[in-house]
């Protein structure tokens, strides 16, 4: 008995179910069925008292999102206004102390469509529907003397009290102006521009006077009004239905004899798909020149409404999208900055896979990304960063992830944004990405540096190590120099700088640039484009480094073609260095032309740097031409070089001034001096060929030049043998006096031995006596040097046998006595 019981219950509480179906089915049958037989609008606006009389003659006060009927009298008081919407999306600001009747409005989609309304006082500015736009319609607007047939535009009809009709026109919320055909007492007459105004009086003709500034102005004020009158945001609808319902003024709107919340949630659903359709219709007549009115409906609306519309634009009208989100982020529309709604966040996932994936406005949908990227709360910015980094992974030739960052630095750079820490770090997770897909074009490049210009320094310092990454794992990467070479562009042509610690970031990538670069036409020119367009302390260090890579290679001369790029680009871009940034450059001018051989290749590029520097360029180069020349009696690089010389000029139309000219004309003397007997020499005769006149006049300079050097030499050989005559008579002369020199020093001589023999001989006689024996035992004479002297007498007289010369004996004296 329980389960049947319950059971009973379970089928009561169907067959009540049921009936409210059914009850609730006929409600809302009832409400279509009547709306669609009379209700002809709705007040989306509202400022004072609104009132209308209906065919009963009963006059009641009006509120906001109160029905319109067809053959009632809507009129506003001294202080009221209305925006009304009607049913084909026509709008409507109705002014103070007006009033109107619709008495006709049939839409349909295969009847004729008619719009019948007549001002009876004051004024309206309408901007029509679809009705005037359709082929099939007929909109047409009366007051108590003017007839008027609108064809689609936004226009400001009054009857004044005096019984004097106004029309004016103006561009519509699409851009547009379309036409209306005002009638009066039979006259006719179309008024399609703008700045024109037609009015007539009872009984007059149309008289056309150009618009007066305050009209125009009220005519253009009006879409402010229209815009409010169109966005939808469901809380200030839910608010002014619940003020309704509390004050007693909300309409019974299911018919249940009783008004309460159920009322409300009817109306806001009516409300709304009203609102929708109006959304929908300025949506069809937007488009891509002319979406301003859309996107502002948008942004007054709430982010669940507008992501709706979104999603519903997003499969109806594409190519609108864009600008509009683009529009959005510039209102900073919390649509497109939050990720609160889950909702908003699925329709925003199929709008930036799109902006990522639609290569065809790649630029302009980048932009967007960035700047939703810079204006967004950090969930936004980690979904938008994921949607890059799927797209990277998916599309492996296309680095998104590299065009996002670039866009993102950009932007902020332009509008001097500063992601906070947490926001920055979601956005740095594109950089590995980004540089171990890079490829090593311009494209890439140029995206890197602009990344690296616009950044602050921690995306510097993070780029510049993925970069040195990136090479130390590829020996053949050039991928640092080609950087390199793109931040100097992008500094010279935006004027933009780094400042010191961001520029030692920068300068880490230098020392391994100029190492990895070849002595190849390619990184010449990528190492000439960041001397000239950076600062003195980069040339400086470029420039050290291209000589210490030339010293360790003796087959290298990048010097040289480093050189000839860098007045390639100068001529090119009219760039210019200044003294001390040139006296850098010109370090390498020795070392290059040193280096440079005898070869057209090395002397096409000594040519190209002649023809395209400044003189004391030029001097220093031909200077060195010839040094070089004078060393190698086989070199004939001056006449190579001038063939070339005269080639590019003839190629590149260019010329050089006198005083450039004058320098080379040191080159052709020197060529024509080294080949004075090859007449047939195809380089030479191309010079001659060329610069006839001038090589006439060098010849004869070169004979001048020559004989003055002839007759010089001869005086010179004169003058060196009136010389060699002078030196050999101070020769002679010194010959003579140097013989009486040594014959006077030979007397001189002679006499001090003279003297010194005479001075022994006086020293002598004072030791010795006069038989010569000295006065001190044991008596020696100074001849023998013994006791006797030559004739064997000693100094007493006696010789060794005791005998003096006069025969007498001493046996004193006798040694043989001594002896014994």
């Amino acid at each position: 008995m329980k389960h049947l019981h319950i059971k009973n219950h379970i089928t009561s509480y169907k067959k009540i179910y049921h009936l409210l179906i059914i009850s609730l089915v006929f409600q809302i049958f009832f409400i279509i069925n009547l709306y669609s037989k009379e209700q002809v609008g709705l007040i989306t606006d509202q400022k004072g008292f609104i009132y209308k009389t209906n065919i009963d003659g009963e006059q009641i006060k009006l509120n906001l999102y109160d029905s319109i009927f067809t053959d009632d009298e809507i009129f506003s008081e001294s202080n009221g206004t209305a925006t009304i919407l009607f049913n084909d999306n026509t709008s409507m600001l109705l002014q103070k102390s007006s009033s109107f009747i619709v008495n006709e409005f049939l839409l349909s989609d295969t009847k004729v469509n008619l719009f019948n309304l007549i001002i009876n006082k004051g004024g309206a500015i309408i901007e029509s529907g679809n009705i005037a736009k359709m082929d099939n319609g007929s909109m047409k607007i009366e007051t108590e003397n003017l007839t008027l047939g609108v064809r689609g535009t936004r226009f400001n009809i009054k009857s004044e009290l005096n019984g004097s009709s106004t029309v004016s026109l103006a561009i519509d919320s699409f851009g547009k102006v379309g036409s209306l055909n005002v009638s009066s007492e039979g006259n006719l007459k179309t008024l399609f521009d703008p700045t024109q105004v037609l009015s007539a009086e009872q009984g007059n003709e149309i008289i056309e006077r150009p618009a007066t500034d305050s009209e125009t102005k009220e005519l253009e004020d009006a879409t402010e009004e229209f815009i409010q009158s169109s966005k939808i945001d469901e809380n200030i609808i839910q608010k002014n239905l619940e003020d309704q319902l509390i004050q007693g003024n909300l309409q019974d709107a299911n018919n249940d004899g009783k008004v309460d919340v159920s009322d409300i949630n009817i109306l806001k659903q009516t409300i709304k798909s009203n609102k929708q359709e109006k959304i929908a219709f300025i949506t069809e007549n937007s488009n891509e020149d002319n979406v301003t009115f859309l996107s502002n409906v948008l942004n007054a609306s709430d982010d669940g409404s507008i992501g709706e519309s979104i999603n519903e634009i997003f499969e109806s009208k594409n190519d609108l999208i864009a600008i509009l989100v683009s529009d959005l982020s510039d209102f900073d529309s919390t649509f497109i900055t939050t990720s609160k709604n889950e909702a908003n966040n699925e329709i925003k996932n199929k709008i930036y896979n799109q902006f990522l994936s639609d290569d065809t406005n790649e630029d302009f949908n980048l932009e967007i990304i960035s700047k939703i990227i810079s204006k967004s709360d950090k969930e936004t910015i980690t979904k938008i960063v994921d949607n890059v980094q799927n797209q990277s992974l998916s599309d492996t030739e296309n680095n998104k992830s590299l065009k996002v960052l670039s866009a993102v630095a950009t932007f902020n750079n332009n509008e001097s944004v500063n992601l906070d820490d947490e926001k920055q770090t979601e956005v740095n997770r594109l950089i590995k990405d980004a540089i171990e897909n890079i490829k090593e074009n311009n494209e890439d490049t140029s995206l890197l540096a602009n990344i690296i210009t616009k950044s602050d320094l921690s995306v510097i310092e993070e780029v510049v190590d993925f970069i040195q990454d990136v090479e130390e794992a590829n020996q053949q990467s050039g991928l640092s120099l080609k950087v390199l070479s793109s931040v100097a562009t992008i500094q010279s042509e935006e004027s933009l700088s780094l400042d010191s610690d961001e520029q030692t970031e920068v300068n880490r990538l230098i020392e391994q640039a100029v190492e990895r670069a070849g002595d190849n036409d390619e990184d010449s020119s990528l190492l000439a484009n960041i001397i000239t367009k950076s600062d003195l302390s980069v040339i400086e260090e470029v420039v050290d480094l291209i000589q210490i890579t030339e010293e360790g290679d003796d087959e290298s001369n990048i010097s040289l073609k480093v050189l000839s790029s860098i007045v390639e680009i100068q001529s090119e871009e009219s760039l210019s260095l200044d003294s001390d940034e040139q006296t850098e450059v010109n370090r390498l001018i020795e070392q290059a032309v040193e280096r440079a051989g005898d070869n057209d290749e090395d002397s096409s590029l000594l040519a190209n740097i002649i023809t395209k520097s400044d003189l004391s360029v030029i001097e220093e180069v031909v200077d060195l031409i010839q040094i070089t020349e004078e060393g190698d009696d086989e070199s004939n690089i001056s006449l190579k070089v001038l063939s070339s010389i005269v080639e590019i000029q003839s190629e590149e139309s260019l010329s050089l001034d006198s005083d450039e000219q004058t320098q080379v004309n040191r080159l052709i003397k020197e060529a024509l001096i080294r080949n004075r007997d090859e007449e047939e020499d195809e380089l030479l005769k191309g010079i001659l060929d060329n610069t006839e006149t001038e090589i006439e006049e060098l010849i004869e300079e070169i004979i001048n030049e020559e004989e003055a050097a002839a007759e010089e030499e001869a005086a010179e050989e004169e003058a060196a043998e009136e010389e060699a005559a002078e030196e050999e008579a101070t020769e002679e002369e010194a010959t003579e006096e140097e013989a009486a020199e040594e014959e006077a020093a030979e007397e001189e001589a002679a006499e001090e031995e003279a003297a010194e023999e005479e001075a022994a001989e006086e020293e002598a006689e004072e030791e010795y006596d006069a038989n010569g024996f000295s006065f001190t035992s044991p008596f020696l004479h100074r001849d023998t040097g013994t006791e006797y002297n030559n004739e064997g007498f000693n100094s007493d007289g006696y010789n060794d046998e005791g005998f003096n010369e006069n025969g007498d004996y001493n046996s004193v004296y006798d040694t043989n006595v001594s002896e014994s």
